[in-house]
């Protein structure tokens, strides 16, 4: 089958064999990595309590789930605890604003944050190959990763979901789908400013204030801290870097109206990027609510799918150029496909989705 629509169209590109081998590359450097990712994040969920029972030797203080495979449950683990009627609250270290306090950070959860951080960064100058209204692009560059993410999630949810019936009880939850749902509109509203961003700043002044999240994150909790809703664990060092950094983002508003490499440098542009990078924080601090006891894909898949739904229905609003039925699966009419390919499976699969199993050990300032 295929589809004709005129709303995607690839800039020319004279080293094309060299894109189709960088494409490649990025398939099978993330077909290398999806073993790493399953296996440790399925035996930290669900095998690593049953080697502590076969080492006790005492199958009656087998811990439950929990227990010991779902650790936001406990209350010194900084994530969420059950009361007595089943409905999640936060815990004491979770509201003294650490809530990583008391859960191991192992050393290669530092080296895939790396090897996430490389692969996101590359996203713009790929997204830039593609030449379509932003909402819809990005809303495109959802259905992509969620394409890679759907054969993961069906395999970890037949695994995880059938071997304990309760993760498919707090799985199943209200409250869970209600954070996982505020977290695709947190992840869809990062990409559609982000996207929009790219066609109206520099590519370097995009990426600049889209990264400013950690900027965000601070602020956010000296702000809490000031209306004495959350203790603070900013240090003055981290505070310090803070202010320095919004006098750097200030600095670079004095390039509005020039030109950089052929690209116009605009205030808007800036201010969507630094939108995106709030909305990011929200991400973060969402997924790190759930993430503690939510297998990986479970946890990426929905929030993927929402957010490209949410994103869809938002480019029917607000680009009325797109409201053709074709435009929803533009994406897959070559050579686009080529190109969202390597953004779902490099900045998608490597960067985003490996960013949420490291939220898993690390705090959200941190990334």
């Amino acid at each position: 089958m295929t589809w004709h629509c005129h709303c995607v169209q690839l800039c020319p590109q004279p080293d094309s064999d060299r894109s189709q081998t960088t494409v490649l590359s990025l398939v099978l450097l993330s077909l290398q990595f999806l073993p790493l990712l399953a296996r440790s994040d399925g035996a930290e969920m669900s095998h690593v309590d049953r080697g502590k029972r076969s080492s006790s030797g005492d199958s009656r203080s087998q811990p439950s789930l929990s227990e010991s495979a779902v650790p936001a449950l406990e209350s010194d683990d900084g994530g969420l605890v059950l009361t007595s009627d089943d409905t999640p609250s936060v815990s004491s270290s979770a509201r003294s604003g650490d809530s990583n306090a008391g859960r191991r950070r192992p050393l290669y959860a530092y080296a895939l944050l790396v090897l996430a951080l490389l692969a996101v960064s590359s996203g713009g100058a790929l997204m830039k190959k593609i030449r379509v209204s932003p909402v819809l692009k990005a809303s495109h560059r959802m259905q992509a990763t969620s394409a890679v993410l759907l054969p993961l999630f069906a395999g970890q949810g037949f695994m995880s979901l059938r071997a304990s019936s309760e993760l498919r009880a707090q799985y199943s939850k209200p409250w869970t789908w209600f954070k996982m749902a505020t977290s695709a509109v947190a992840l869809g509203v990062h990409f559609a400013t982000w996207v929009y961003s790219l066609d109206h700043t520099s590519l370097a002044h995009s990426l600049l204030f889209v990264s400013a999240t950690p900027l965000v994150l601070v602020v956010t909790s000296w702000v809490l801290f000031a209306f004495r809703r959350r203790a603070t664990h900013v240090s003055l060092g981290e505070t310090l870097g803070t202010v320095v950094g919004f006098v750097g983002l200030g600095l670079t508003l004095l390039d509005a109206r020039d030109s950089s490499g052929g690209e116009r440098v605009t205030v808007a542009g800036n201010a969507a990027a630094f939108a995106g990078a709030i909305a990011m924080g929200v991400y973060l601090n969402e997924g790190q609510a759930i993430r503690p006891w939510c297998p990986l894909y479970l946890y990426a898949l929905p929030v993927t799918a929402l957010a490209a739904a949410c994103l869809y229905l938002a480019s029917l609003g607000l680009e009325p150029q797109n409201k053709a039925p074709q435009s929803l699966v533009a994406w897959l009419s070559p050579p686009a496909v080529g190109w969202y390919a390597a953004v779902a499976l490099g900045p998608g699969l490597l960067g985003h989705t490996v960013l949420n199993w490291v939220v898993r050990f690390l705090p959200p300032l941190l990334l």
